[in-house]
């Protein structure tokens, strides 16, 4: 879809699968001032087009430009440091702020050509649904969610492993919080549900991940500061998640897992005592074959039921149970991602053909 706007065209488009991951909103909107494209159609299909890369000494992006042009659109934004030059032209990325606050999970764009007008931009198409208001997590376990996770949101270009995130530069802001459809989420309720495709801005810090070779400036992720009694996937484990979060720590091998095919298990404190609830939080990729039935569960080592998560194809989840050890011990958790296929397994896990069933471990202490 597209319009003529006077002076540039505006246009939506669907984004592509692979893209949804890096930013909520599937359908975006894009406008081209008629000056650049005139100019991008007068150049020789056969010239090499210069290339993003950084820009020379002295270039400033001019701010008030590109946040008037947004605001004429009713989306206040921000600059973010990451900036490159591609001959005369400024690319620029934005932040897109909520109330003063920038979200993660949104992605917003801008070029400013050599005249020092915006020749591009580009947002995203999406409405969020009114929420309740929510309770926030303590310090403390917000502070163990971003040292182990899983559960960090990915911003524009997310956090590729090994990713080291840190809290210096830090800052509140909200994050994009998705519940059914498919793709890469942070659920309300945690665990993938077969429903239309609902979404919400949640509390968050805002975090810059370590840099490298290809973006030296870093990934733009966050952390939700809401209480584990929102997330959690069972409602009447609501009460249990919030004393676990509670007493959570964020020292010591508190989580494992990753690998070519993502599975991760994490808990909320390594040791506790008898009566006294812990968060388990699991992450993994579900890549079964057509035909096969997946699985997805946890088994908490001390002889409950298993906890089985049931996400569509081609999902990454996050998932939260609380639990409670009623006797003195060490027990191994266990989080396991199979295809549910017949046959003997194949290749290494990773890939969307393969026939796997991986698992990863973690132990808990019980003191008396």
């Amino acid at each position: 879809m597209s319009f003529d706007a006077g002076d540039g065209w505006f246009s939506a488009s669907r984004e592509p699968m692979e893209a949804v991951g890096y930013n909520a909103a599937s359908e975006i909107w894009m406008w081209i001032s008629k000056d650049s494209y005139a100019s991008a159609a007068s150049i020789d299909p056969r010239a090499e087009p210069p290339r993003p890369g950084p820009c020379p000494a002295g270039v400033v992006v001019p701010a008030d430009t590109v946040t008037a042009f947004f605001d004429r659109l009713g989306i206040t934004v921000r600059l973010e440091p990451d900036v490159e030059c591609a001959g005369p032209d400024i690319w620029s990325k934005l932040a897109i702020l909520v109330d003063g606050r920038p979200v993660t999970g949104l992605q917003a764009s801008a070029i400013v050509d050599a005249n020092g007008s915006v020749s591009y931009g580009h947002g995203p198409l999406v409405g969020f649904e009114p929420h309740v208001e929510v309770p926030l997590a303590p310090v403390e376990e917000v502070l163990r969610r971003l040292v182990h996770g899983p559960g960090v949101v990915s911003g524009y270009s997310g956090c590729p492993g090994p990713c080291e995130l840190s809290t210096r530069g830090a800052e509140t802001g909200l994050a994009v919080a998705t519940v059914g459809g498919v793709g890469q989420y942070d659920h309300l309720p945690a665990g993938v549900v077969f429903e239309a495709t609902r979404q919400y801005l949640l509390p968050a810090v805002r975090i810059i991940g370590a840099g490298s070779p290809d973006r030296p400036l870093g990934f733009t992720s966050a952390v939700l500061t809401v209480s584990s009694s929102v997330l959690v996937d069972d409602p009447t484990q609501s009460p249990a998640a919030a004393q676990a979060d509670r007493t959570s720590e964020s020292v010591g091998p508190a989580c494992s897992g990753e690998g070519a095919l993502y599975l991760a298990v994490c808990v909320s404190a390594t040791e506790t005592a008898p009566g006294a609830p812990v968060l388990f939080t699991v992450g993994g990729d579900l890549l079964p074959l057509m035909g096969c039935h997946p699985e997805f569960t946890l088994d908490t080592g001390d002889g409950a039921p298993l906890r089985s998560f049931a996400p569509p194809w081609g999902t990454q989840l996050t998932g939260r149970v609380a639990h409670t050890y009623d006797d003195p011990g060490q027990y191994t958790v266990t989080v396991r991602s199979a295809t549910g296929c017949p046959g003997p397994l194949t290749s290494e896990p990773g890939d969307i053909f393969d026939v796997y069933d991986v698992s990863e471990t973690i132990v808990v202490t019980v003191r008396p």
